[in-house]
């Protein structure tokens, strides 16, 4: 319970401070040895996010989510796991979508013009995890996200040639996301090496305000890697076996 408080405390600081490098401060400050706890896995997250807006044509937008991910088993020889994880830099939105979909009239300024929305969110995924095997684990759980930074670049051409042009949009954007997440780990040497997950989340809430015309929701595909921090982490003989 003890341990159980301190990952709390952490996700609190985490809320507020919200950098990679604080957080990775706080996780030794906090936890010090007990990284090492055979019943408790920490580390960094770094994934390709690959998102999309529903309902929205265009080109989906891929960029660099950071965050970090805490394991933490109930009982030493226990397949389920509370698997957590805390994304600091969680970008959404579209690489090319309409004009017509903005908030400023680029049809007198540009020619063949396009907007990058821009959409990032501090998310937090907390999920059941059940462990089939010594490498292989599949988790499911809600997710939730404050949405941090938005804009949009409206990119075209002009008489002066190629030209950018940048908007706000965070009065016309939802603060918060929420949806679920459904999320595939494999662990190389047998479950102790670097994680690789394969995470979908659909969110079932409006990106933008219910004063806009426009509904869509946020999709991602998420493409990740997990570096703990500590040891490797003790796997439980009830885990050695496949289903």
């Amino acid at each position: 319970m003890k341990i159980l408080f301190k990952a709390l405390l952490l996700v609190s600081g985490m809320v507020l401070y919200g950098s990679s490098a604080q957080a990775q401060a706080m996780i030794l400050l906090l936890f010090g040895n007990k990284v090492s706890n055979p019943n408790l896995e920490m580390g960094l997250q770094l994934a390709l996010h690959e998102s999309f807006l529903t309902g929205t044509k265009g080109i989906p937008r891929s960029s660099l989510g950071i965050g970090t991910y805490l394991d933490y088993r109930f009982k030493p020889d226990s397949k389920w796991l509370l698997s957590a994880y805390l994304t600091f830099k969680a970008p959404k939105g579209m690489s090319s979508m309409d004009v017509t979909e903005g908030y400023y009239d680029a049809l007198d300024t540009f020619s063949n013009a396009s907007i990058l929305r821009k959409i990032t969110y501090f998310s937090i995924t907390p999920m059941a995890r059940y462990q089939v095997n010594r490498s292989f684990s599949i988790a499911m759980g809600p997710e939730v996200g404050f949405r941090t930074f938005s804009k949009d670049v409206y990119r075209g051409k002009n008489d002066n040639g190629n030209i950018e042009y940048t908007v706000k949009t965070k009065d016309h954007l939802s603060r918060v996301d929420a949806g679920v997440a459904l999320d595939f780990q494999y662990r190389l040497m047998k479950g102790r090496g670097l994680r690789l997950n394969a995470r979908y989340v659909q969110s079932f809430t409006n990106v933008y305000k219910s004063s806009e015309p426009q509904k869509a929701m946020n999709c991602l595909i998420h493409l990740g890697v997990g570096i703990r921090l500590g040891r490797p982490p003790e796997i439980p003989a009830s885990a050695t076996k496949s289903m």
